[in-house]
């Protein structure tokens, strides 16, 4: 990057004009279905209040310092996660849903009483009950309505056995998702400036939307039984290794961490924006949305409980697709229920579709900053990636594509998630350097950030969570999960394979990149090890004025990266162009090569 880049970039005006436009994105990037959807399952599954705990400590130990360091990276670079690892380049890169009858009407239909509580017709087809109580006996239960339609006509999952058997696409759920996708080519091929102001009306509906639902639900009759049930708190779960794991790998999830989100929307922050702040206030929005949510679908799970008289535990499944098993049903119940179903679907789309904006904008940054030629070219670029990205996904339409869904979400969210915050971590602490990294954090923030923090406090939370607890913790979750690793679908060999290779691919990308950017950085190994892990010169803020900020704090801070100096020979007509190199190492590495 030469000094007429950074002057280009000052020039291209692509900044937050106010930091609640920053904060506002961030909001509609990590609120998602991790929150809405996934984590009142999740809470199901744990224990409830017991996961609530586990997950506020791992939000402490885990989801606010990564994410602020992933703030600080892409604020104090002004660079995508494609570029903003200059600092070491190596690092580059069975239910049934029947009526009820009584034994006389049964008899008068000419059905044939079981004594299981059921009703046969001559065919042998189980037709309606005629009592609950026996029927539950012999776990035969009703289901709502709702689940049947989906899963018989939308994703065709009863049609379907398993991975490998995906059947045919669906129709209605391939033209979902095409217009899905238009829409994102469409928000994604307008300039910045008209995408930010267009975002804000996008991400605050959602919300309002939501708190609509949750104080309608608090209002339903029953909905203190689902809440009970919620804070029934099971402190065995406590010592369950595998609900910490679950806890952690869903701050992933709910944060949107080790996506590269988080960097590319802070790149657009100006440089002394308080980004500790920043980070505060959307983890907190996050925390709090996604109890919100939890507390409304069980409100509404124990509404269900009480109008068709079953069990709490009958209504709350631990299976993935439940909560659109119970919207609908439950919105039907409500006054106006076109209406209320109308909003809860846009919000559930919208709440997707802000998420979708910033994960292909960032594929988006990173396609350009690789590629600048491209920056010219983006209304040929954004719909020629998101086509790809279409035909990526189709085999999600399937009838089984639920099982690949699922897939995905065990192999690629959870385990290489923590392996790429492990790497992220170490990088910055040990190769980087700890000392450098917080004088960096002090030239954008000053001594007192987020009003009242004061810095020494910051810098110790730093050191212990980057350097010393984060890895750690998440070294030892994964060595756990890999040890302890059980078949996910015993009857199908293939879905584990292909969850393996995808697995396999996300990590490749990080330690081949790694060994091809060692292998042509020096000849000797010594050299190698220096060049790889040295920051480049043009590493830091994109801005003149910014640089020179940051060279009050670290004298050894390079202002004008690589000038170009020209030097012509008298009696030849050609001139060689030299370019100064400033040396500008760490002392971990250094330390590295004095051992």
């Amino acid at each position: 990057m030469y000094l007429k880049d950074l002057k280009t970039k000052s020039e291209e005006g692509e900044y937050w004009e106010s930091r609640t436009e920053f904060v506002l994105a961030c909001l509609g990037y990590t609120v998602g279905f991790g929150n809405v959807l996934i984590f009142p399952n999740t809470c199901l599954k744990n224990g409830g209040v017991s996961f609530l705990i586990m997950y506020t400590v791992m939000l402490f130990i885990l989801g606010f310092p990564i994410c602020f360091l992933e703030m600080f990276i892409g604020q104090f670079t002004s660079s995508g996660p494609a570029t903003c690892w200059k600092f070491a380049r190596i690092f580059k890169v069975c239910w049934t849903n029947l009526p009820v009858y009584n034994k006389s009407h049964c008899s008068q239909l000419g059905l044939h009483l079981q004594q299981n509580g059921t009703c046969y017709s001559s065919g042998g087809k189980l037709v309606a009950l005629y009592s609950e109580s026996l029927a539950r006996f012999y776990n035969i239960k009703k289901d709502l309505p709702s689940k049947e339609y989906l899963y018989k006509q939308v994703l065709g999952k009863d049609f379907s056995t398993g991975i490998s058997d995906l059947g045919p696409m669906r129709c209605r759920l391939v033209f979902c998702y095409l217009f899905a996708w238009m829409c994102v080519a469409v928000k994604l091929s307008n300039p910045w400036n008209q995408f930010a102001k267009n975002s804000l009306l996008v991400i605050l509906f959602p919300y309002i939307i939501l708190l609509m639902l949750l104080g309608r639900s608090l209002l339903l009759p029953g909905h203190y039984i689902g809440i009970n049930f919620f804070m029934q708190t099971d402190y065995s779960a406590l010592r369950n290794v595998e609900a910490w794991i679950e806890a952690s790998i869903h701050i992933f999830f709910t944060l949107s961490l080790c996506l590269g989100g988080l960097i590319s929307l802070a790149r657009r922050n100006k440089f002394t924006n308080d980004s500790v702040r920043d980070t505060f206030i959307v983890v907190s929005v996050n925390y709090f949305t996604s109890i919100g949510s939890a507390i409304m679908l069980f409100s509404f799970g124990g509404y269900i409980s009480k109008l068709m008289d079953i069990p709490i535990e009958d209504v709350l499944s631990t299976d993935s697709m439940f909560v659109f098993d119970m919207y609908p049903y439950v919105l039907t119940k409500l006054p106006l229920p076109v209406f209320w179903s109308i909003m809860s679907f846009l919000m559930l789309i919208m709440f997707g579709l802000n998420s979708q904006f910033v994960l292909v904008d960032t594929c988006l940054q990173c396609i350009m900053d690789v590629f600048p030629n491209t920056r010219n070219k983006k209304l040929v670029v954004v719909p020629s990636l998101c086509g790809v990205l279409f035909l990526l996904g189709l085999p999600l339409t399937t009838n089984g594509g639920i099982y690949l869904m699922d897939m995905m979400h065990r192999y690629g969210g959870g385990w290489c998630l923590m392996a790429v915050s492990i790497v992220e971590c170490l990088a910055i602490v040990y190769v980087y350097g700890m000392e450098r990294l917080m004088l960096d954090i002090e030239s954008m923030l000053g001594n007192q950030v987020c009003f009242c923090l004061p810095e020494f406090i910051l810098n110790m939370c730093c050191i212990s969570s980057w350097g010393i607890v984060g890895p750690l913790i998440s070294s030892v979750f994964i060595g756990y999960t890999v040890f302890n690793y059980k078949q996910y679908r015993s009857s199908v060999e293939m879905f584990d394979l292909f969850g393996w290779l995808m697995l396999s691919s996300i990590m490749l990308a990080i330690f081949v990149t790694a060994v091809i950017v060692f292998y042509y950085s020096g000849r000797t190994f010594k050299e190698r090890i220096y060049k790889s892990t040295i920051p480049s010169s043009d590493w830091g803020p994109a801005l003149i004025e910014n640089r020179k900020l940051v060279a009050l704090y670290n004298p050894n801070f390079v202002i004008e990266p690589e000038i170009e100096v020209i030097v012509c020979q008298p009696k030849i007509s050609s001139c060689d162009v030299e370019v100064l190199r400033p040396t500008w190492h760490s002392r971990s590495t250094m330390m590295f090569l004095t051992i």
